[in-house]
């Protein structure tokens, strides 16, 4: 159907974008195909300069992304083989997540498990996007005349 709407070219894309989701490598990717992916999964802002130095702890990134409902399921989960950073499995529980990890410079990938992806939004706190006007964003609007930065939805009117 989307090759029919959009065109091959976009319907490519599209299964691209599908196949990072479900723990697809990340080689190659362009910033376009990655775009595709941030409004279809839950998504949260962090402030850039918390990823600077030995950078956040990736236990702590699991509880605050809800991936994990505390620390210590997030370092069994992260034992266990079950916790991925941009798609790639991570086992080091003391692991500090840093800028050196964003792709595109402002994306972090989170997946615990096969099936529940996360994507972490890093901005300086003088570049933050819009904020969403939208429900399922789950943040409220300061800037109505705005889209959302991060689901792109338009203004309500």
């Amino acid at each position: 159907m989307t090759e029919l709407v959009h065109g091959p070219s976009a319907a490519a894309e599209a299964v691209r974008a599908s196949e990072i989701l479900f723990g697809g490598g990340l080689d190659g990717i362009s910033a376009a195909t990655f775009s595709e992916i941030v409004g279809e999964v839950p998504t949260k802002e962090i402030e850039k300069a918390k990823l600077d130095g030995p950078g956040w702890p990736l236990v702590e990134l699991l509880v605050v992304s809800g991936l994990c409902s505390s620390k210590g399921q997030a370092r069994k989960d992260t034992e266990g083989g079950g916790v991925y950073v941009n798609n790639a499995r991570e086992g080091r529980v003391g692991r500090g997540v840093t800028a050196e990890d964003l792709l595109f410079g402002k994306y972090l990938l989170l997946r615990k498990g096969t099936l529940s992806p996360f994507l972490l939004l890093a901005f300086r706190p003088d570049r933050r996007a819009p904020p969403c006007i939208g429900s399922d964003c789950g943040r409220i609007s300061t800037r109505p005349s705005e889209p959302c930065g991060i689901c792109r939805r338009p203004p309500s009117g």
